[in-house]
C-alpha cells in the first residue's frame, strides 16, 4: 500500500490560500520567513552547511561545523524549524584537540573541524566532531550555550559524519566514516563518551560506496541518509538506506534528486530527518552549488527545510515526481509550531557586552592579549601583530609544513593575521555593512578596518593606514590587484562601508543559477555622507567557505613601542535582503549609522 502523507496536505493548504504552489524562484529572491505564513527556501542563505538537528521538547537546535574557524561547532535554536537566532559554540579553542591548530601556527586552512553530530541524552547535549587529522572527539553540556567540558578524544585518527544513536533497548551505537571511505558502526557506551570495541565495516559488498550517515530509529526500522555522486555524470542525489535493525541488512531508494528539466546549481545536499512534535516530519539538507565542484556558491552552502512525504515506508522530502523521488520545494507553509516574528540570525553589534557575539568567529586560532571588550567600553579593540612569518622555521612537523606552503600562496598579510573577525554573509544581496573605527590608538605601520574575503587568497580591505605619522584612509583588492589612496584622517575615527550588489541571473542556467554578487566600499567622516574608493569585489567560495565579513588589524613592521597600536570598532551594522527586510530595494540609499 502507498502511503502519502504531508505532501498533499501542504499544497492544498497553498492553493486554498491563493499562494503560489511550490514557485521555483531559485537563490535570488526573497528566503526564510515571508511573514503570511509560508517560507522560502533556503531558510538559511548563508554557510550553515553539513547541519545536524535534534528536537528538545518543543525546541529545536542545530549545529554547523566550522573548520578553521574559532570558536568552533556553531550552535543555533527555533521554535519553528524556519526562524533561527544563534546561541553560541560547542568549542572555545583547539587546546586538546591537536598541535596542529595553535596559535603559535599559521592558521591552519583546510583543517579544524570537518564534521559534526548533536545529540541530547539523559538531561545533556553531547557534541560530536571530527578534525580530519586528529581523531573523533566529544565534549557535554547541560546548555547549548554553554560551558561545555573541554573535548574528549573517542577515537584516533581520520573520521567523518559522526553518528551517534541510543536504541529503545538501551544499547548505544557510534557510526562513523574512517579516512579510508568505510563506514563502521561501533557499540557505543551508555554514557556516550567512549567505544565499547572495536567497529564493523557496515556495508562490506554491494553498497560499499555508500559513506557516511545519520542513523535514525522510526517505529521499527532504521534509517540512513546520505547524499552521492550520480553514476558516470556530475551532479548529486540523495540516497537513503532502510534496514530492520541498526547492523542491516539494508536496502536502498534514491529519496531526493535534481530533474534534468532544473538548472544544474540545484543540487540536493547532505541533510538530516527531524520531527515536528506534531506527526509531520521534515528534512533540512544544504544545497550544492554546481558551478564549485558541487559543494557551495557566494553564500557558503545553504540550508533548505523541506517537507516529507512517506512513500511505501521511504520518506521523501520536497516535491515527489511521478517516480517517486522528491525535488527541491522552495516555497511552502511553515510547520504548525508557535508563530516568532519574521527575522533572521543576529548580525549587528554594539560591542557592549563582556563577551563576543555568538556570530563572531576568529579565522583561525586569536591571541587573547590582543583583543578585548573591556579596555573601551562599547568598543571591540583590536591590537595589531606581525603576521605569521613566512621564513622556514626549524624542526618542521608535517602540519607546518602544509601550512608554510599554504602562506606563500597568500597574496595579502591579512590571511596570515591571527586576530581577524569574522561573521558570515547571509543572502543573495543587496545589503550594507557599515562600522566606526576609532584609528587614534595606531601606531606606525599599521592598518586596521573593515574587510570581505574568500577562499585563503581573494581580499578586498577598506582601512586606515599610517605611515610616516600620518593615518590615512586605503583601499586594496586582490581579485584585480588594485590598490587606492584615499584621504588623511585628521579626526579619529572614520566610517567605513561595503554596499552589495544583488546576485544576478546567470545567461546559462545549465553551469548555474546566478552571477554573484559584488561589493563595492566607500568612507565618511561623519557617518552620513560617503565616498567611494576602490572598485567593487566580486563573492566567491573557497575552503568549503561561502564569501565572509570581517574587522581586522596588523602590523607588518617592527614596533619600537612598547605596547602594540590598536583600533576600536563599533558599532558595527549589517543590513540585508531577507526576512526582516523583505524589500530588495531599501537598501539604495539606507544609513546604517546613527
Amino acid at each position: 500500500m502507498r502511503l502519502l502523507l504531508h505532501g498533499w496536505v501542504l499544497g492544498a493548504v497553498l492553493l486554498a490560500s491563493g499562494l503560489p504552489l511550490r514557485a521555483d524562484t531559485g537563490n535570488l529572491g526573497p528566503w526564510g520567513d515571508q511573514g503570511n505564513g509560508t517560507y522560502k527556501n533556503p531558510v538559511l542563505h548563508g554557510d550553515f552547511g553539513d547541519a545536524d538537528v535534534i528536537r528538545v521538547g518543543g525546541v529545536f537546535y542545530l549545529t554547523t561545523p566550522t573548520y578553521h574557524y574559532l570558536p568552533g561547532i556553531t550552535l543555533l535554536r527555533s521554535t519553528d524549524l524556519v526562524n533561527w537566532d544563534y546561541v553560541g559554540h560547542g568549542l572555545a579553542d583547539f587546546s586538546g584537540v591537536g598541535p596542529l591548530l595553535g596559535r603559535d601556527r599559521t592558521i591552519p586552512y583546510g583543517l579544524g573541524i570537518a564534521s559534526v553530530a548533536l545529540r541530547y541524552h539523559d538531561g545533556k547535549f553531547l557534541l560530536y566532531f571530527t578534525p580530519p587529522l586528529q581523531g573523533l572527539f566529544v565534549t557535554t553540556a547541560t546548555d547549548p550555550a554553554g560551558p561545555w567540558t573541554p573535548p574528549q578524544m573517542m577515537m584516533k585518527g581520520g573520521w567523518i559524519v559522526p553518528s551517534p544513536f541510543w536504541d529503545d533497548d538501551g544499547k548505544a551505537w557510534l557510526l562513523a566514516t574512517s579516512a579510508v571511505g568505510k563506514t563502521e558502526i561501533f557499540p557505543m557506551h551508555p554514557d556516550g563518551l567512549s567505544v565499547d570495541s572495536p567497529g564493523t565495516v557496515l556495508f562490506p559488498d554491494a553498497l560499499s560506496d555508500f559513506r557516511g550517515g545519520r542513523l535514525r530509529k522510526i517505529g521499527a526500522t532504521y534509517y540512513l541518509l546520505r547524499d552521492e555522486p550520480l553514476p558516470g555524470e556530475s551532479g548529486t542525489v540523495v540516497s537513503a538506506l532502510r534496514a530492520p535493525s541498526p547492523t542491516g541488512p539494508w536496502e536502498r531508494r534514491t529519496i531526493l534528486h535534481t530533474p534534468k528539466n532544473r538548472p544544474a546549481d540545484r543540487e540536493p545536499g547532505a541533510g538530516v530527518l527531524v520531527d515536528g512534535a506534531d506527526g509531520t516530519w521534515w528534512f533540512l539538507a544544504r544545497q550544492r552549488a554546481y558551478g564549485n565542484d558541487g559543494e557551495g556558491d557566494h553564500a557558503g552552502r545553504p540550508l533548505h527545510l523541506l517537507p516529507v512525504s512517506w512513500i511505501d515506508g521511504w520518506p521523501v522530502p520536497g516535491d515527489a515526481d511521478a517516480d517517486g523521488i522528491g525535488t527541491l520545494a522552495w516555497t511552502s507553509p511553515k510547520p504548525a509550531l508557535p508563530a516568532v516574528p519574521p527575522h533572521p540570525p543576529q548580525t549587528d553589534d554594539d560591542f557592549s557586552q563582556p563577551q563576543l557575539a555568538p556570530q563572531w568567529e576568529w579565522n583561525g586560532a586569536p591571541r587573547p592579549a590582543l583583543w578585548s571588550l573591556t579596555e573601551n567600553p562599547g568598543h571591540l579593540r583590536l591590537k595589531a601583530a606581525k603576521p605569521f612569518p613566512l621564513s622556514l622555521q626549524p624542526k618542521l612537523d608535517p602540519g607546518q609544513f602544509v601550512q608554510l606552503i599554504q602562506s606563500f600562496l597568500n597574496p595579502s598579510d591579512f590571511f596570515r593575521v591571527g586576530n581577524v573577525l569574522t561573521q558570515r554573509t547571509l543572502g543573495p544581496g543587496p545589503g550594507e555593512i557599515a562600522v566606526r573605527v576609532e584609528a587614534g590608538g595606531m601606531t606606525e605601520g599599521q592598518i586596521a578596518g573593515l574587510a570581505l574575503y574568500w577562499d585563503r587568497k581573494y581580499v578586498a580591505t577598506l582601512g586606515v593606514v599610517r605611515n610616516g605619522g600620518v593615518r590615512k584612509v586605503e583601499f586594496a583588492n586582490t581579485l584585480t590587484r588594485r590598490t587606492d589612496a584615499g584621504p588623511e584622517v585628521s579626526a579619529g575615527a572614520v566610517w567605513l562601508r561595503a554596499s552589495i550588489s544583488a546576485a544576478q541571473p546567470s545567461p546559462d542556467k545549465r553551469e548555474r543559477e546566478s552571477i554573484p554578487p559584488s561589493a563595492t566600499f566607500s568612507y565618511s567622516f561623519d557617518g552620513r555622507n560617503y565616498t567611494p574608493l576602490g572598485d567593487a569585489f566580486r563573492f566567491g567560495w573557497g575552503e568549503n567557505r561561502g564569501t565572509r565579513i570581517a574587522l581586522f588589524t596588523w602590523n607588518g613592521k617592527e614596533q619600537k613601542e612598547k605596547e602594540p597600536g590598536y583600533a576600536d570598532f563599533g558599532p558595527f551594522r549589517y543590513a540585508f535582503y531577507g526576512p526582516s527586510h523583505p524589500d530588495a530595494g531599501a537598501f539604495s540609499s539606507q544609513n546604517l549609522m546613527p
